[in-house]
C-alpha cells in the first residue's frame, strides 16, 4: 500500500542567528497558536508530514516558527485549513474469473 508523502517546505528565515525551526498543527476548527502540538525540526527546510500527525486524515492548520540559540522564538507563519488525507482507501473485493 502507498500513502503519498505530505511535505511541508519553506523559504528560511532572513535572520543570519536561526538556529532551527518548530512546527505547530492543530486540527481545525482550533487556531494553531504556541500551545498546540509542537514539533522541533531542527535546521531544515521541509519536513514530510506523514507521521507526525499520526497518519490521521482531517483539516489542520500549521504554523511555522524560527528559533535562535538562546531560545527566542521569532513570530509564527500559518497555514489555515490545510486537507490532509494519510489513509489509503480499501481495496476492492468481491474478485472473480468467468
Amino acid at each position: 500500500m502507498a500513502i503519498k508523502t505530505k511535505t511541508l517546505s519553506w523559504t528560511r528565515s532572513v535572520s543570519s542567528d536561526v538556529k532551527g525551526y518548530n512546527l505547530y498543527i492543530q486540527a481545525s476548527p482550533d487556531i494553531v497558536n504556541l500551545q498546540s502540538q509542537k514539533h522541533d525540526l531542527g535546521d531544515v527546510d521541509s519536513v514530510e508530514l506523514n507521521g507526525l500527525l499520526g497518519d490521521v486524515d482531517g483539516v489542520y492548520n500549521i504554523g511555522l516558527t524560527s528559533y535562535d540559540d538562546v531560545g527566542n522564538e521569532g513570530p509564527m507563519a500559518i497555514l489555515n485549513d490545510v486537507p490532509l488525507d494519510f489513509v489509503a482507501p480499501a481495496p476492492p473485493t468481491g474478485l472473480t474469473i468467468s
